[in-house]
């Protein structure tokens, strides 16, 4: 990116402690950003994701739900990274109050703070599930909204927020919207986690699904370029994205890639179990990204799976729960 543009900026991260915000935190600190990163103090009694830049970052504690508490812990910043959330669908089926209190809430919460204190610039986390059953693919930014789980409606509501502030009172937003994001570092209630977790301990995958369900997955490395790019461009600023590879794979094709590249010969096992709240199919069109931003995602999917499985095997104990 552009020499300079983060350098010396103070920038506060929510979800730091989450799977992308530690990697967004080191190349933050790369850029020679200020890095503040708002904490639960019950998640940091396990903090190894974020461990090892312990020493490297500013830490304040509290809660998205608590808005006095936010509104003091960004007095001094520039620019917001809200990633926290309550990001697993199934869980926000079985409580969906507790979904739209973090995802939406939390979000005006931080959104509000930002506006009472003149933040320069608001980036959130969005995802591609807010679309729903797609009406065609790859799906684009003027899909629209239908939702399918209480998560995919709180992130919308987050998002209508976002856009809100933006015309209403000025403050300047960025709306990203990410597909499956993977690499090293994972939650194992994702799925390429989950598989690695049982190849790794020399036994057949699990499929919990049909296997057939189709995700659009993005490794973190192209994630973190492309808040890189919110942030260095102008014309980002009111605008929604659609961040993937742009590329369908099945949840069984995944599998059998992740087995290739493991070199195991371990045949996966597959539940057919339903999924509440989780969409057939899913990819999406990038182009807008790649016209406005100038970004495109330079890791393939068996190169990332390489490198995610390679991270793994040297660290299985972040697989243990």
């Amino acid at each position: 990116m552009s020499e300079n543009v983060l350098s010396g900026k103070r920038v506060f991260i929510t979800g730091a402690t989450g799977f992308v915000g530690p990697h967004l935190c080191e190349r933050l600190l790369k850029e020679g950003a200020e890095v503040v990163a708002f904490l639960r103090k019950m998640v940091w009694r396990r903090p190894k994701n974020i461990l090892h830049l312990k020493n490297q970052l500013e830490m304040r504690y509290g809660n998205l739900r608590d808005y006095g508490t936010l509104l003091d812990a960004t007095k001094d910043i520039d620019i917001i990274f809200h990633l926290a959330a309550q990001t697993h669908v199934p869980d926000s089926v079985g409580d969906p109050l507790e979904t739209f209190e973090v995802n939406a809430i939390g979000t005006l919460n931080c959104l509000e703070a930002a506006r009472k204190n003149d933040i320069d610039l608001f980036i959130n986390s969005g995802t591609a599930k807010i679309c729903g059953d797609p009406l065609y693919l790859p799906f684009d930014e003027k899909h629209p909204n239908l939702p399918h789980a209480p998560y995919d409606a709180s992130k919308i509501a987050a998002e209508s927020l976002c856009m809100a502030y933006y015309k209403t009172y000025g403050l300047k937003v960025c709306m990203p919207r990410f597909t499956n994001t993977y690499g090293p570092r994972l939650d194992r209630r994702k799925v390429v986690a989950d598989l690695i977790y049982y190849l790794l301990r020399n036994e057949p995958p699990v499929i919990r699904s049909d296997g057939t369900p189709i995700r659009d997955y993005i490794y973190i490395d192209d994630v973190i370029e492309a808040y890189m790019k919110l942030v260095e461009k102008p014309n980002a600023v009111g605008e929604v994205f659609l961040i993937g590879s742009g590329v369908g794979t099945s949840v069984l094709d995944l599998c059998n890639l992740l087995i290739e590249v493991s070199q195991t010969k371990l045949k996966p096992i597959i539940l057919g179990q339903p999924i509440p709240g989780e969409i057939q199919e899913e990819y999406v069109d990038i182009s807008k990204a790649k016209k406005l931003l100038g970004w495109l995602p330079k890791i393939d999917l068996r190169t990332g799976l390489s490198i995610t499985w390679e991270w793994f095997n040297a660290h299985p104990e972040f697989l243990e729960e």
